[in-house]
């Protein structure tokens, strides 16, 4: 993540040749990418780190609002490739 935040400030290389392979995956969304703080968003979408995407799959889960709307509100506020 501290990678890809150097990356967002400083600038993205041309071509996803000349990019750290651990960004690749990123390298599609670079235009839309931006840094808060210490956060990273794609639009209104927090970046959410690996260590991180089981254990908020699991609270969005817990909330009991249906399949539907907890796929939503995940889609609408968390982003991971």
């Amino acid at each position: 993540m501290q990678k890809l935040r150097e990356t967002i400030h400083n600038g993205w290389p041309h071509t996803r040749n000349q990019l750290d392979p651990s960004l690749a995956p990123y390298f599609e969304q670079r235009d839309t990418l931006t840094v808060q703080g210490n956060l990273i968003f794609r639009g209104q979408q927090v970046l959410i780190p690996q260590a991180l995407r089981h254990t908020l799959i699991e609270v969005a889960h817990s909330t009991h609002i249906g399949a539907e709307g907890c796929l939503r509100r995940c889609r609408e506020s968390l982003f991971w490739p």
